[in-house]
């Protein structure tokens, strides 16, 4: 009851004479703290999303706010063919303050799906082509307008530095039991360089940076989306970030939390979906440079995941929930895995990526 209290509190901020009818807690998010409100505003019924913003992660969660809306007001004025659910305003705020606490609210688009394991090649299929249309959309956009909100969160290099001070002051019997997989990581950490250098020489675009499935609302009744969400972490960056994100997690069928390391591959047909949904979708904005670039954007996301997770491991985990002593080791591993097999097929995939330019 003290929660449909604080709710009550913030509607209030937004509209006059709103009533809440029910409230749940969306558990699935890691960050934020969500629920779904439905309420009686006069003589209709409509739901909204209520978020409590994770300050501890969103330390700069004004501009965070801003870019959602300065991204989300281009796309309204170019055609952009998918839903774009911007924050409500209060006032002039985009955001609430209640105890110390920050809080928004947007609305709600009903009868979608979301997913947390790709459905079939069709769903990353328009996945895909959806994320290819939000950058054809933004190519005219300046870039130089959005805050960085989350500094260093795809740079290979501050991620080798991490990885390198927990090979000096993580634990010693973890190090020990983890040296094979640190050996293997280790004799590739060119991998994140050559990421740096060539996000460096591409174009600088609109990124999403959290392009997992489950980040895309799907139609109830068909295969066809109807937006792309979860817009906190929209900043500059390269497609490498976003497609490379796409593949890391759509093309291991396993998935990251998988035990059976061994197992794990990167389905090449998945990657062939996604990488002819994304060219389709971004039709001529896309540079060659970019094209050739997406073999190394999915083993540079799952080499880069594997160090992470192995850092948090070294360190005693820290940062990613475990349900298990070994369990930031496995994913560790699975993702190497992966990366592995993205590496082993990488002149495949580059000629398909060739062929669909």
């Amino acid at each position: 009851m003290e929660v449909n209290k604080s709710i009550q509190h913030i509607l209030d901020a937004y509209f006059s004479g709103a009533k809440i009818l029910k409230v749940n807690q969306n558990h699935t998010g890691l960050i934020n703290r969500t629920y779904m409100v439905k309420v009686s505003l006069d003589t209709e019924v409509k739901t909204f999303v209520m978020q409590q913003l994770n300050t501890d992660v969103f330390k700069r969660y004004k501009g965070m706010l801003a870019n959602i809306i300065q991204v989300g007001d281009y796309l309204m004025e170019h055609d952009y063919p998918y839903e774009f659910p911007m924050p409500i305003v209060s006032g002039d705020n985009s955001h609430y303050y209640k105890n110390s606490s920050i809080w928004r609210l947007y609305p709600y688009i009903e009868n979608t799906s979301c997913f947390d394991i790709v459905p079939s090649p069709e769903h990353a299929y328009e996945a895909a082509h959806c994320l290819g249309v939000f950058y054809r959309c933004l190519n005219g956009f300046d870039v130089g307008q959005l805050s960085v909100t989350l500094a260093n969160f795809h740079n290979g290099a501050y991620r080798l530095v991490q990885f390198d001070e927990a090979l000096v002051n993580g634990n010693p019997e973890r190090i020990e039991e983890a040296k094979l997989l640190i050996s293997n990581l280790l004799s590739h950490r060119n991998i994140l360089e050559e990421f740096d250098l060539i996000q460096r020489s591409l174009p600088q675009r609109v990124v999403h940076y959290d392009t997992k499935i489950n980040n895309f609302l799907f139609d109830k009744n068909s295969t066809k989306i109807r937006a792309l969400i979860d817009l906190d972490t929209l900043m500059p960056g390269t497609l490498l970030s976003d497609l490379g994100d796409m593949i890391r997690t759509y093309s291991n069928d396993l998935g990251e939390e998988s035990e059976q390391v061994d197992m794990v591959k990167a389905n090449i047909s998945t990657i062939e979906y996604l990488v002819k949904g994304f060219i389709e979708g971004a039709k001529s904005v896309l540079s060659i440079e970019e094209i050739e670039s997406i073999p190394l954007s999915g083993m540079a996301l799952a080499y880069m995941q594997s160090i992470r997770f192995l850092t948090d491991y070294l360190t005693g985990d820290t940062y990613y929930k475990t349900s298990y002593p070994k369990h930031n080791l496995v994913r560790a591993a699975n993702q190497f895995s992966l990366f592995h097999s993205l590496y082993m097929q990488r002149n495949k995939i580059h000629l398909y990526c060739i062929s669909k330019y």
